[in-house]
């Protein structure tokens, strides 16, 4: 474990140490440093986009998103005397697309300590530990990749100035309420209907379809994916609905509930995870179709609010949509890539 704790880590801050993870007795610090963080990031639990800082709202979630590290090769601790200041974690690679692999990249330092050097440091670890992981695959290209929030200025600039690219902006859309919301309009030749578990497989395939079309990688689509929404709420809520023209799927809209803790509350959350529309289909109000039968669903099921994303470069106006429903821009959620050569073996 050497290579964690190396020289290349001393810092001048007094007590300043770097140590390997250690497994659950660090989650509970893990956790605090996250709930430290999220005034001055401005961390959305309720967002659809910001995964991870966004989903950590319990210990119970940093046990989930450690299940699969090695702690003692994946993690990486800053401590200023025996205090969890910030840490580190590495992921295992996913499929970029093209037989590209991808490394997702996590660092968090709480407020006070940032602009030391502290994250820069532990950011060079983790690239370095994505570097080591590499090593084991087939030698190819592969990219380190991280998201940060127009609102999470420290994240931006530390991304920035350590060589990731912006490679594409994401709107982060809120509905604070369903009151109001126009009902969905019938369209000539196209019959809406709520998903049910003997079409979702056809309903599915045809998300699949356009998604990809329009973001080849996207990653989204796989079996374990397709059973995960099959036991979702998505299916016994309704919540999910299909266009059909006879017995075609030309149009889908995914959909689910989650109970978010925020503060002392428990938020419903009706939240939108795809909005597809058959190329031929489109601009024929579909879209606006599905979305309003999707929500009034979602408002039946005890939603309270609703939360969407889209890429702010979406060619189709989708986000002129959603605010014509009543959605409001919260902020954007970057996506920040940085392309590496493939690590040489000695």
């Amino acid at each position: 474990m050497a290579h964690l704790v190396s020289a290349d880590y001393s810092h001048p801050i007094a007590q300043l140490t770097y140590r390997p993870g250690r497994g659950p007795t660090d989650y509970p610090d893990i956790y605090r440093i996250h709930v430290e963080c999220r005034e001055a990031d401005q961390t959305d639990l309720l967002s659809t986009f910001e995964f991870y800082h966004g989903r950590v709202a319990s210990v119970g979630d940093i046990a989930h998103y450690f299940a699969y590290c090695d702690h003692a090769e994946d993690v990486l601790i800053a401590e200023t005397g025996t205090k969890m200041i910030g840490y580190a974690r590495a992921g295992q690679a996913r499929d970029w697309g093209a037989g590209v692999n991808s490394y997702w990249v996590d660092v968090l330092v709480t407020p006070y300590w940032r602009g030391k050097g502290i994250e820069d440091r532990l950011l060079t670890w983790l690239e370095t530990r994505s570097h080591e992981i590499q090593k084991a695959r087939p030698d190819n290209h592969y990219v380190l990749t991280a998201a940060a929030s127009s609102l999470a200025h420290c994240h931006r600039l530390l991304l920035e100035r350590s060589g990731y690219r912006l490679f594409r902006n994401h709107d982060d859309l809120a509905l604070d309420t369903f009151e109001g919301l126009p009902k969905a309009e019938v369209i000539h030749g196209v019959h809406l209907r709520a998903a049910g578990k003997e079409d979702f497989r056809q309903v599915w395939d045809q998300c699949v379809q356009s998604m990809l079309e329009a973001y080849p990688t996207s990653g989204f689509g796989s079996e374990a994916d397709y059973e995960a929404w099959c036991g979702s709420s998505s299916l016994s809520h309704r919540l999910s609905w299909a266009a059909w023209s006879g017995d075609q799927v030309v149009g889908v809209i995914l959909s689910e509930l989650r109970d978010v803790p925020v503060g002392d509350d428990t938020v419903c959350c009706g939240t939108v995870d795809q909005l597809e529309v058959s190329k031929e289909w489109r601009r024929k109000g579909i879209a606006r179709a599905l979305l309003l039968s999707s929500l009034a669903a979602m408002s039946g099921a005890g939603a309270t609010v609703a939360r969407i994303h889209t890429p702010t470069d979406n060619s189709y106006g989708a986000c002129t949509l959603y605010q014509s429903v009543g959605f409001r821009l919260v902020k954007q959620q970057g996506y920040y890539v940085k392309e590496c050569a493939p690590p040489t073996t000695p």
